[in-house]
């Protein structure tokens, strides 16, 4: 019989991580397809990761345990853009006005 996912978080909560890789494991494919659409395949896996961690240490504040895997996949969002975010700002000012000043010179 498979447990729900309240019961499954309860489980985690009192620290049963097999039931965390569990509950984790049935939400994860939907939570890196989310990531891939907005990061791309290859950093998608990363975010997941990091968001099963951050899940996994935050676990006690998730208020409605059967809601786990749209609160997982919100945590990997928001990682996601957190990523995006960091990649605009690494762009350089020489990659803006090298990019404005060859279409000048065209």
């Amino acid at each position: 019989m498979i447990e729900s996912d309240a019961t499954m978080v309860q489980k985690a909560q009192a620290g049963d991580r097999e039931a965390f890789g569990q509950l984790f494991g049935r939400h994860a494919e939907t939570a890196l397809r989310l990531a891939g659409q907005m990061v791309g395949e290859e950093c998608a896996r990363e975010m997941v990761q990091e968001g099963a961690l951050q899940a996994l240490l935050s676990l006690d504040r998730l208020a409605e345990r059967a809601s786990f895997g749209s609160w997982l996949c919100g945590i990997v969002l928001n990682l996601c853009r957190g990523q995006l975010r960091q990649r605009r700002r690494e762009l350089s000012w020489e990659d803006l006005v090298g990019g404005a000043c060859a279409l000048r010179n065209s």
